[in-house]
């Protein structure tokens, strides 16, 4: 069976993307050599892995030299908004409650990260009104 038609970027798309993210511009060779996967995939699966992304643009490519540089076309902020929103669509049923409970749940915050998520909701319910809804 052939697998399902995705726009979003798959997991090892995500790692290139992160990659490309972190070190800026690669070659393809860059980019494998970087991979702290083990066992490291395939030179090829990774072209292969461009190739698909580059179709989704996710990436942009430099062909003006004859090694080709990538570089991402997305912002990791776009990327970010995308897998959340299909998170809470498909998983938690539209609940961003629902998704903060599980992953407060699942891995333990440390007091910092609940300093930092408290300043969110205040800025957020400020955003909003002081009722906390939308005008």
């Amino acid at each position: 069976m052939a697998r399902p038609v995705t726009t979003g970027p798959t997991a090892r798309e995500l790692l290139l993307l992160q990659t490309l993210w972190e070190k800026g511009p690669c070659t393809g060779h860059e980019l494998h050599e970087a991979l702290a996967l083990h066992p490291r995939p395939a030179y090829t699966s990774v072209l292969t892995n461009l190739h698909a992304m580059l179709r989704k643009g996710l990436v942009a490519r430099d062909d003006s030299s004859k090694t080709h540089v990538y570089r991402a076309k997305v912002s990791r902020k776009d990327i970010e908004g995308l897998v959340v929103t299909d998170l809470i669509d498909r998983l938690f049923n539209g609940s961003a409650t629902r998704l903060v409970s599980a992953a407060l749940a699942t891995r333990r915050a440390s007091d910092h990260d609940l300093e930092d998520i408290a300043a969110l909701l205040e800025n957020h319910s400020a955003d909003e009104g002081d009722d906390g809804h939308e005008p």
